[in-house]
């Protein structure tokens, strides 16, 4: 289970006892879309600061894998081929960056490429990035989002159906070269509203997986930095103890989802104590 902030939130609260860390992961990723611009406008994950992941970092320690998000491709002129050079030189130098201090995954996002396009992105930045055979690159997609799927096709394919999506993102993920598929099942509203992929197509995707060697892993909860900022007045580390002493806190979370997915009960939504 990946518990998600970028940075203060996991220095001033994950962190502060080792058995919140059980069996979780600790994700580094920036959560917000300023004046709820569309996701065409700007990303709402986005990638976090580096020094920020470094603080992390050292109070995780060997505790629990630390994981950190880059992103979607910058656009500089706006088209893929022009742009390649600089939006490959760029993630590269970052997830090197990240993988350097101690990361142990991270985070690429294929939101707004083609299937094609994803796949020369993933090989290139596999032979960019600087890492260990212990460090994984994660290719992100949105079941939510219309996938163009032009690789090995005569003719290109509009994919909508999250099943689709998902069991093409895996093939393509795998010929890539990444090591491991992530899914957003966020929506593009805001407050974010998270679509899961039902339970009855869960084993049918992880069995797809299976063979390849890409893999599918764990359940990513955030999106509460939003809601953690202080009222005026209040100090920000006062009002940080505060709230993880209370009942909206991601280790919460955490246990209540792991409830649900064995004992029936539903998960809570995004933002809800």
């Amino acid at each position: 289970m990946s518990l998600t902030d970028p940075g203060d939130g996991h220095v001033l609260g994950t962190t502060r006892f080792s058995d919140w860390m059980k069996g979780a992961i600790v994700h580094v990723e920036h959560l917000e879309r300023p004046r709820h611009l569309p996701r065409e406008k700007i990303e709402s994950y986005r990638i976090p600061s580096i020094l920020d992941f470094s603080r992390v970092r050292l109070h995780v320690g060997s505790s629990a894998p630390t994981t950190y998000f880059v992103g979607r491709v910058v656009k500089d002129s706006g088209n893929f081929q022009d742009d390649f050079l600089k939006v490959v030189n760029l993630t590269a130098a970052a997830a090197s960056a990240a993988f350097f201090l101690g990361a142990a995954e991270c985070k690429v996002s294929m939101e707004g490429l083609s299937t094609a396009q994803s796949m020369s992105y993933m090989k290139a930045l596999r032979a960019q990035v600087q890492r260990s055979k212990k460090q994984f690159l994660s290719a992100a997609w949105n079941l939510n989002q219309v996938l163009h799927d032009d690789f090995d096709h005569k003719e290109p394919v509009e994919l909508s159906k999250r099943m689709e999506i998902a069991m093409r993102a895996i093939e393509i993920t795998s010929l890539g070269g990444f090591d491991k598929v992530t899914w957003d099942g966020a929506s593009d509203t805001y407050p974010i509203q998270v679509h899961h992929v039902p339970a009855d197509l869960r084993g049918s995707i992880d069995h797809r997986a299976r063979g390849t060697p890409a893999w599918t892993g764990n359940i990513l909860l955030g999106g509460l930095q939003v809601q953690r900022d202080p009222p005026r007045g209040v100090r920000r580390r006062r009002w940080y103890r505060y709230w993880w002493r209370t009942g909206t806190t991601l280790h919460g979370l955490r246990d209540r989802h792991a409830r649900a997915l064995h004992g029936g009960e539903h998960p809570p939504h995004i933002g809800q104590s």
